[in-house]
């Protein structure tokens, strides 16, 4: 049972630190006789191995000399997930003192890890690749997911009843409905011995001719989101408690920064009980993000070459916002306050040899 006492405590020591250090430790250090309670993450001891089970069907046609299309579906099941959730908070909701209703009354709130979480992954993917052909190379995938767990990760603790974690089961907060990403290369038909400007000189071809175009576009729906109370309306002795559900569509909402979902779904539980929504059930918002490279190569001589780049990231300048805030009991429950970057512009030259 690790981080249980005596082994949880750290006591720290500094040898040699007088006016002349001996290059020893002659100081006998701490005498480490803390006596804390107990503390810390301890193990369930019946703990078993987790275990993953995993399954892909693809079919793939050539449509074209260069192009190809696969289509497939791929999923998985993780059982005995390592999770941490309390395991000594009170048995039930009820008014009164939290102690007596504790499984450990002695002891106060503690987290422990359980090998008990499980996860299933399914998913249609579909990809069509371009090999690079007269100067256009393209790869375009396109992913419907969906993950479900209950636990996401242990860094996110949102367990709201650890005797009961049926109602934990949800979509993971990782969880990507639709994912849509196009990446290519495109050669300009300008230029000596391209279809546009084969009469051009030397030098307007080599100023106008030779460009590349790079680009990734990327389009995903947003990940899913966790309502949460910051109180302990059960009186259990944790906060991670959820508001009650009121029967609306969270994800009806107007959409906009200061609602984005519809806050009408959720109220406040009657004291002493645990909140009847779902875990994960609000939609963030998706994001879209476009960027464009283009690219030209001047000789120099015949093994030495300057290289012009110009990059662009989110190049239309679209604004993707952040996440709402999902704290019912907040100031500002519902409203987004945050953005991701606007366009940035560079510039670069490379000199080969």
């Amino acid at each position: 049972m690790r981080k249980f006492w005596p082994y949880t405590i750290q006591q720290n020591f500094s040898a040699n630190q007088g006016v002349r250090p001996d290059l020893l430790i002659t100081d006998p250090g701490p005498s480490f006789s803390n006596t804390a309670a107990i503390g810390g993450w301890p193990q369930n001891p019946n703990n078993r191995t987790p275990y993953s089970q995993q399954w892909n069907l693809t079919v793939q046609r050539q449509l074209l000399s260069d192009m190809t299309l696969d289509v497939g579906y791929v999923g998985n099941v993780n059982k005995r997930q390592v999770g941490y959730d309390p395991i000594n908070s009170a048995l039930f909701p009820a008014p009164g003192p939290i102690q007596p209703r504790r499984l450990l009354p002695a002891f106060g709130d503690l987290d422990g890890g359980n090998n008990k979480f499980n996860s299933m992954y399914n998913s249609l993917r579909v990809n069509l690749v371009k090999r690079f052909s007269r100067g256009v190379q393209l790869n375009a995938n396109y992913t419907w997911g969906r993950a479900m767990t209950n636990s996401s990760s242990l860094a996110e603790a949102t367990v709201q009843n650890p005797y009961d974690l049926r109602q934990e089961w949800s979509r993971a907060s990782i969880d990507l409905r639709h994912i849509f990403q196009l990446a290519y290369v495109y050669e300009l038909p300008f230029g000596r011995n391209k279809r546009f400007g084969a009469d051009w000189n030397g030098v307007t071809d080599a100023v106008l001719g030779g460009w590349s175009a790079e680009g990734i576009t990327r389009a995903q729906t947003g990940a899913p989101l966790n309502p949460r109370i910051n109180q302990d309306r059960a009186n259990v002795g944790r906060t991670y408690q959820r508001p009650d559900a009121t029967g609306i569509d969270p994800n009806s909402g107007p959409k906009t920064p200061d609602e984005w979902f519809n806050v009408a779904a959720f109220a406040l539980p009657a004291p002493y009980t645990y909140g009847s929504s779902g875990a994960f059930v609000i939609d963030a918002p998706g994001r879209y993000n476009w960027d464009l490279a283009m690219q030209k190569d001047f000789r120099v001589l015949e093994r030495q070459s300057l290289q012009f780049r110009a990059e662009a990231f989110n190049l239309p300048n679209s604004v993707s916002m952040g996440n709402p805030d999902t704290t019912f009991d907040g100031n500002h429950f519902g409203q987004i306050t945050s953005a991701t970057a606007a366009r940035i512009i560079q510039f670069a030259l490379r000199y080969s040899f």
